[in-house]
């Protein structure tokens, strides 16, 4: 093969030759490079007349001219090494010219070598430190430059994982260059040098690193002002690393105030620094993130009247992603509607406004956190705008699993009273294009996941069969070797348990332990995806509520004792919590014991107790548990039930007038207690007291 060093040789040297000889020639080449490097490298110290260090010259920018490994650049730093070597034990006092032409032949090699950090050659180039150690190395016979230094930093920041390292790094080769520089002018940081400095920083995650970065782009302006040089002066493009180094800490005020001063430069004739639109994404970020919708709203306004250099598709994206953050209400309609404007200025020609990927996300994402009636239909819509974009050539708009995801999540967490069935539907839509041959749209658990949540809310046994129709699914596709991905896991089986929780079939409960049992015994067989957590116990738990009697209340009981048992042997995800408790106390309370209301009593303090002496925060008796305990009592027919019921209600009211919000009570709570007092005919006290 022909070696890239060596083509300009090989073109030579071929001359008007048949050009069926290239190879041989290129080999040859390669050889003879080879050997008149080494010819170099093997001379004794003392022994180098100017023709070898011509030639040593030439070499060096043959073999950094196209360095096609890292050898290659290995050969070029020896070849130098060689050099400042011969000067070394000559003593020779290089001339300002010879000093510039070896500093030129160090910023070559350097320039190889960053070139092979940029091909992932890192494992086998020399580390920044390690040049920085060789550049030091040669002095005083071969001296740096501004751009051997920005070079090397260069490297550091871009290629250096730990980002805090790298700025660190940067900042003390600036202090050299303000220090050497002194003596060497040629180390007079220049804007490139704090620009890469500023870029580390805004990189960097430091505590203080926005500082430091207006504190450098402040010191260029001052040195620019002191010494007339304009090539100092900041750019736009600095600033907007300023800009950057702010983001992270969502000082909004702070990076207006630097926008402002962007503006206010510009209109006092600064062309160089005009603010574009990474300038004003940077603060639309920090909006987005809070979601500061009217902020948000406000400065693309701003960015609309100003020009069209000032807004990108980022900046629409930015605030549908503020609206998606507030919760409010409309988010997904706001987000829609500045959707459809992109829409609008791609069709009317805006070179550089069209939604993307992202910007569908985003809308999906807004629907999913609204809390609109319609946001299934309306992220439904959207998704047949994207696959119409695909079908009219928009590669880029091709949907995927992740989006019809979305548009599942939606209707999944949406009010539709048949979010189950278009869920149900959207799932066969995505099976069909799957089947076809559409891999993108691969059905995952994920997939899977959100419709059986869908449907585990709904009541009755058609959920439950569609429930456990999909497990049959998922364990059937495991066998396609392209869907082997597919697993049932934890979250699915409890999924199904929800539904059997919900079920009134008089067999919900026995099912659920099936389903139970079948989870443990894939558990103790090796299948640690499918062990069953605190919310398996949960549903089963709740199942057995809610069938009640003496044997659901006993099974319930035995089960929560198990939890506790494994939770101090140190298995956390089984930790009973306060829905764990108050599933128990539904059982007390509709197990048709007499002892039902002081057993939930009982309970209910010992709830309090943990809380309080234990320090279990999980277990906090709420608004739920108290009522639940208040229907035990309401339930028996014991003297003092309706005393006692209203007295915890009052206990309730005590609690939540001293702060403790988690015990408010409820429309459900004086319910029971007033539902109470009705039926005591004829007794003029129980009418006074509801």
């Amino acid at each position: 093969r022909l070696c890239e060093a060596c083509q300009p040789l090989v073109v030579t040297t071929l001359g008007k030759r048949n050009a069926s000889s290239t190879s041989n020639i290129a080999v040859s080449t390669c050889s003879i490079l080879n050997k008149q490097t080494q010819r170099l490298l093997d001379l004794p110290n003392g022994i180098f007349h100017s023709r070898d260090r011509e030639q040593a010259e030439e070499l060096i920018g043959r073999l950094t001219r196209y360095p096609s490994s890292p050898d290659q650049v290995s050969l070029a730093w020896q070849l130098l090494n060689r050099i400042v070597l011969q000067d070394e034990t000559l003593q020779i006092q290089s001339d300002e010219m010879t000093n510039a032409l070896k500093t030129n032949l160090l910023n070559l090699v350097i320039v190889a070598w960053r070139e092979c950090y940029d091909k992932e050659n890192t494992l086998t180039a020399s580390s920044p430190s390690d040049v920085l150690a060789t550049v030091d190395s040669y002095a005083p016979h071969l001296l740096p430059d501004v751009q051997t230094y920005t070079m090397i930093m260069d490297v550091a920041v871009r290629h250096d994982s730990n980002k805090a390292n790298a700025a660190e790094f940067a900042q003390d080769l600036l202090q050299r260059m303000r220090v050497e520089s002194r003596e060497n002018f040629g180390l007079v940081p220049d804007a490139v040098a704090y620009d890469t400095v500023i870029n580390a920083l805004a990189e960097s995650g430091l505590e203080d690193a926005p500082q430091k970065a207006e504190a450098l782009l402040e010191e260029m302006n001052q040195r620019a002002q002191e010494t007339g040089n304009e090539n100092l002066l900041p750019t736009c493009n600095t600033f907007n690393r300023v800009l950057k180094a702010w983001v992270p800490t969502g000082n909004v005020k702070r990076m207006e105030s630097i926008l402002q001063k962007m503006l206010h430069l510009h209109e006092s004739g600064w062309k160089n620094i005009n603010p574009d639109c990474y300038s004003f994404n940077n603060i639309l970020s920090c909006h987005a993130k809070n979601g500061d919708v009217s902020s948000a709203e406000r400065l693309l306004l701003f960015m609309e009247q100003r020009d069209e250099s000032s807004i990108s598709t980022a900046s629409y994206n930015m605030v549908m992603m503020a609206h998606a953050q507030s919760g409010n209400r409309d988010a997904g309609v706001k987000a829609e509607q500045i959707f459809q404007k992109m829409i609008q200025l791609r069709d009317s020609g805006s070179s550089r406004i069209r939604p993307d990927r992202k910007s569908f996300g985003i809308v999906l994402s807004a629907f999913v956190k609204s809390r609109d009636p319609n946001a299934g239909e309306k992220s439904e819509a959207v998704l047949r705008q994207m696959q119409t974009l695909y079908e009219e050539g928009d590669s880029d708009m091709k949907p995927d699993t992740l989006i019809f995801n979305s548009v599942l999540q939606v209707f999944s967490i949406s009010y539709n009273p048949d979010a189950a069935e278009r869920c149900q539907s959207i799932l066969d839509q995505m099976q069909k294009i799957y089947k076809s041959g559409n891999t993108s749209v691969k059905p995952n658990l994920w997939t899977y996941r959100i419709v059986m949540n869908a449907w585990s809310k709904r009541r009755g046994s058609y959920a439950v069969e569609r429930c456990e129709a999909m497990i049959q699914q998922i364990e059937e596709a495991q066998k396609d070797e392209n869907q082997g991905d597919l697993a049932p896991n934890t979250v699915s089986f409890n999924h199904i348990l929800a539904c059997y929780a919900k079920s009134s079939d008089p067999s919900a409960v026995i099912k659920a332990e099936s389903v139970f049992k079948r989870m443990q015994e894939l558990y103790i067989a090796g299948n640690v995806d499918v062990k069953p957590n605190a919310r398996s116990f949960v549903h089963v738990i709740s199942a057995l509520a809610r069938r009640g009697g003496p044997e659901s209340l006993e099974k319930a009981k035995a089960l929560v004792q198990t939890m506790e048992e494994m939770a101090a042997a140190g298995d956390s995800d089984v930790a009973p919590d306060a829905l764990t408790y108050c599933s128990l106390l539904s059982a007390i309370a509709k197990s048709g014991h007499k002892s039902a209301p002081q057993q939930a009593e009982a309970l209910l303090n010992r709830m309090h107790e943990m809380n309080t002496k234990e320090s279990n925060k999980l277990v906090k008796p709420d608004t739920y548990a108290f009522t639940i305990v208040i229907d035990a009592w309401v339930r028996s027919k014991h003297p003092d039930a309706l005393q006692r019921a209203e007295s915890i209600l009052v206990h309730m009211q005590e609690l939540y007038e001293k702060g403790n919000k988690d015990a408010k009570p409820n429309f459900i709570s004086f319910g029971c207690v007033l539902n109470a007092y009705s039926k005591q005919r004829d007794d003029i006290v129980a009418a006074e007291r509801a």
